[in-house]
């Protein structure tokens, strides 16, 4: 189930002219929540696992996301809920915004 209030930031976000880039590193679980909530119109691209040589907190994911939405890491910023992906934003440069959840220790 998503989070209350998740799709309506994310379509205030994308309405605002930001560029969305999904990035987990679950395996392809992304494709599947972008369609069964229909968010898929608002994401430039996703990435998961299997993009990964390197899961989090390598800071991988994010500095690959960054490249897609065409922007510094320092320009970017990242909606994280696990421990592993806060620290990972933060070496590299990313302004994290933390939510707490059972993927964070804490």
């Amino acid at each position: 189930q998503l989070i209350e209030g998740v799709s309506k930031l994310i379509s205030q976000y994308y309405n605002n002219g930001l560029t969305l880039v999904l990035a987990s590193s679950a395996a392809m679980l992304q494709k599947k929540y972008k369609k069964r909530f229909d968010l898929d119109c608002y994401f430039k691209d996703k990435l998961s696992g299997p993009d990964l040589k390197a899961s989090k907190p390598h800071t991988e994911i994010f500095i690959n996301a960054a490249k897609v939405a065409n922007a510094q890491p320092n320009e970017c910023k990242v909606i994280e809920d696990s421990t592993n992906g806060i620290s990972a934003t933060k070496r590299v440069g990313i302004y994290c915004i933390a939510n707490k959840s059972v993927n964070s220790k804490n």
